[in-house]
């Protein structure tokens, strides 16, 4: 018995040193200083996916990214020692215990040459990796991370790039912070310090489906109303920055196509599928729609009636586009009708597939009316209603173009306004379109949500009635400050002597940051400011200097 215990004991230790030998594939880094940086989306490339280098910032991104962007990071790395080969983690929030995906990729590391010492060498960066679940770090239920080692000469300064993609559902991420971290290799702070930045998710966007639907019968002439490429969001990134507008501009245009048919008994059903990619990138959207008859549980949608051909669409960044319309005849007497439509999505840049897919039900609950009775339908006319929601945003239709039609109510062109908005065209006898031109208008020093609104409906000559999905372009407005933290000490420094004092920094949304403050002799008072800050309230603690120096109480600012 006591040899099978000593031989279970050294197979355990051989399992421990091939463990060991296998996760720490270089040293821990030693004295080198961290910077972990993500970008307050201000510029955005979407070719190369890194923005202006004055947009990285540590602490909190900001509410303005969204599901499937590709976030840049940006890590930079300080020798203050002699020449080493290091290796070290980036990571972030995979899955919560909610089951809620945060992060779902986190790309290669890329030497970013403009920035680096020029000694500075490629990194190696190891494979894509998810902690088994309930072992995440930093408060995750599961981690993603990548390890990365790095061959660094003495005194050098190297930055290196990647992106993290916001997954498919992240907007439900619970908890206002998805955070992005730095660990050594056995995913803990020691030799790294706290290294983080958070992204509040729970204001974020999400990739959607959006859909209208109609079912006639007996009916010569169908109407169809539809609505052409428009932005999905308008986003004032900080209103209290003169150097920003305090306007933009957005166009929604509403077309209407004629459709004939044979009265004949059948039921004409008309379809219109939507894709909303408020990303900052071009996202490939494949979307299936099925018709449905029958009450009771809903069936899946592989035994849908009529499914659609699956459609592919590459659809900009900030859009909501058109995917597609299904049009299909069902026999009369067909109850109960409803549509389901089913998209998932592609990430070319990357190659990595998207788990999981977004689906929308018309109508939301019940079934969609059927008109019935022999009509013509010949000519029809077409109303166009807009509005704004959010506390003191505004918006003016500036102009139109396509089909001609009168305002309501008495409404001139180019007058901001934050009440509804009416139009209705001249009688329309074919297919044609109009677009408005609108301008959206944020206050000074403005932090709000809300939407601008339009919803087209058509009537036809003999009663047919044919609506749009109800558009909306969501609209966000900042407001962003800056904290200042002065130091002021005694004239006791001589010669070569320095006092350095850090400052550890909390606010809003779990946001966390660090500054320090340097004197050399015969300074006694200095200042470090730390800008692009939501407006809150901030807690500034000041870390034990020793040396002889007391630490001042912690300071609270609004």
């Amino acid at each position: 018995m006591k040899k099978k215990i000593a031989l279970i004991v050294l197979v355990a230790l051989l399992l421990q040193v091939i463990f060991v030998a296998f996760t720490l594939a270089a040293s821990d880094p030693n004295q080198i200083n961290f910077t972990l940086e993500g970008c307050r989306l201000g510029t955005f490339n979407e070719s190369t996916l890194t923005c202006d280098d004055g947009d990285y910032v540590t602490g909190n991104l900001g509410k303005s990214w969204n599901e499937l962007d590709l976030v840049p990071h940006r890590v930079t790395l300080r020798n203050d020692n002699g020449n080493q080969i290091y290796s070290f983690i980036v990571a972030g929030d995979n899955i919560n215990s909610a089951g809620n995906v945060g992060w779902d990729f986190i790309s290669d590391l890329t030497l970013n040459t403009a920035l680096s010492d020029a000694s500075c060498t490629d990194a190696t960066t190891g494979a894509l990796t998810i902690t088994p679940p309930g072992s995440g770090v930093g408060g995750a239920y599961q981690t993603i991370y990548r390890m990365v080692t790095i061959t660094q000469v003495a005194d050098a300064t190297c930055v290196y790039d990647y992106v993290q993609r916001l997954a498919l559902g992240a907007s439900g991420f619970s908890g206002s912070s998805l955070q992005s971290n730095l660990w050594n290799q056995n995913l803990g702070s020691q030799g790294i310090g706290q290294k983080r930045i958070q992204l509040p998710v729970n204001e974020i966007e999400p990739q959607s489906l959006e859909k209208d639907m109609s079912a006639t019968q007996d009916a010569t002439w169908v109407w169809n109303v539809t609505k052409d490429k428009t932005p999905a969001n308008l986003t004032f990134t900080n209103t209290c920055d003169v150097g920003q507008p305090l306007s933009q501009g957005a166009t929604i245009t509403v077309l209407w196509d004629k459709i004939e048919t044979q009265p004949d008994g059948d039921i004409v059903v008309v379809a219109n599928i939507y894709a909303r990619n408020p990303a900052h990138r071009t996202i490939t959207v494949t979307a299936v729609d099925y018709v449905y008859s029958g009450e009771g549980v809903l069936a899946p949608p592989t035994s849908g009636d009529n499914p659609s051909a699956p459609v592919t669409v590459d659809v900009d960044p900030n859009t909501l586009e058109l995917l597609f319309t299904h049009t299909l005849e069902v026999p009369a007497g067909t109850t109960d009708l409803y549509d389901i439509a089913v998209a998932t999505y592609t990430d070319t840049v990357t190659g990595i597939p998207v788990p999981g897919d977004t689906s929308v039900r018309y109508p939301a609950e019940g079934f969609v009316s059927i008109q019935l009775g022999t009509t013509t339908n010949t000519e029809a006319t077409i109303t166009d209603v807009e509005s704004i929601s959010g506390t003191g945003l505004e918006y003016s239709v500036d102009s139109t173009a396509g089909a001609t039609g009168i305002f309501q109510n008495g409404y001139v062109l180019t007058t901001p306004t934050t009440g509804d908005v009416t139009w209705v065209s001249s009688t329309q006898s074919d297919d044609d379109s109009v677009a408005f031109s609108k301008t959206v208008y944020a206050p000074v020093a403005t932090i709000t949500s809300g939407t601008l609104s339009d919803i087209a409906t058509l009537l036809g000559s003999d009663g047919f009635t044919a609506a749009s999905s109800p558009l909306s372009i969501g609209i966000t407005a900042n407001a962003l400050v800056d904290l200042t933290i002065n130091k002021t000490i005694p004239d006791v420094l001589t010669g070569d002597e320095t006092a350095t004092f850090n400052f550890n920094i909390s606010g809003p949304d779990g946001y966390t940051d660090s500054a320090s403050i340097t004197f050399t002799a015969g300074q006694t008072a200095k200042s470090a400011s730390i800008g692009n800050l939501q407006p809150g309230t901030y807690t500034v603690t000041e870390v034990d200097p020793g040396g002889g120096w007391n630490p001042q109480g912690s300071q609270i600012v609004t």
